[in-house]
């Protein structure tokens, strides 16, 4: 006799499969994985909504460092032009 020989497979044996599963967590309902479904797609969408505010704030910070290097540059220059003709005096 195999697992699935139908001799074993009567009524009550299919009963107990589907109950022990039930039991188990193996078996769910299609309205309990509908709604867990649901729940991850809202979790997603909050996490894109998330992503993208951390990316706006990431290049606007990117063009503020930008801004303040182009200052930084400039300010270089000046204080390195006004060594020099502190030297030459």
């Amino acid at each position: 006799m195999t697992f699935l020989d139908p001799a074993i497979l009567t009524p009550a044996a299919l009963l107990a499969i589907g109950v022990l599963l039930v039991l188990t967590g193996k078996l769910l309902p299609n309205s309990y994985l509908t709604d867990v479904r649901h729940d991850r797609e809202i979790r997603l969408a909050e996490m894109r909504e998330e992503r993208d505010e951390w990316r706006k704030a990431f290049e606007a910070a990117a063009a503020q460092n930008h801004v303040l290097l182009e200052n930084s540059e400039t300010t270089l220059a000046l204080l390195r032009s006004l060594q020099r003709a502190a030297e030459e005096k």
